[in-house]
C-alpha cells in the first residue's frame, strides 16, 4: 500500500547485521507519500550526504552513547542548510 506520509527511520545496531555479502551497523529507511518518488529520494540522499560528509560529524555520531543523542545530533545537522561550493572549493 502507498505510504500515507513521508517517514525517515534509522536503525543503529549494537551488533553487525548481515546485508548481502557484508555486514552493516546502521540502516536508513525512508518512505514518501509524494507522487514524485525520485525527487523525494534525491532530496533525502542529498541531505544525508550533507550530514555524513564531514568526518567530525560522523565521528560524533559514532560516539553517541544513546539513541536520543544520535537523533539529536542527526536532526541538528539535518536542519542546517547544506553549503554549496564552486568548482574551486569556495563556499557559495
Amino acid at each position: 500500500t502507498p505510504a500515507k506520509k513521508d517517514t525517515l527511520s534509522f536503525l543503529v545496531s549494537d551488533v553487525p547485521i548481515p546485508w548481502g555479502r557484508k555486514e552493516v551497523w546502521a540502516v536508513l529507511l525512508f518512505t514518501t507519500a509524494s507522487g514524485h518518488y525520485q525527487s523525494a529520494c534525491l532530496k533525502v540522499l542529498h541531505r544525508l550526504s550533507h550530514v555524513l560528509e564531514r568526518k567530525e560529524t560522523l565521528q560524533k555520531l559514532l560516539k553517541c552513547h544513546c539513541w536520543q543523542d544520535f537523533i539529536d545530533l542527526m536532526l541538528k545537522k539535518w536542519e542546517s542548510p547544506p553549503r554549496l561550493s564552486t568548482g574551486a572549493g569556495i563556499p557559495v
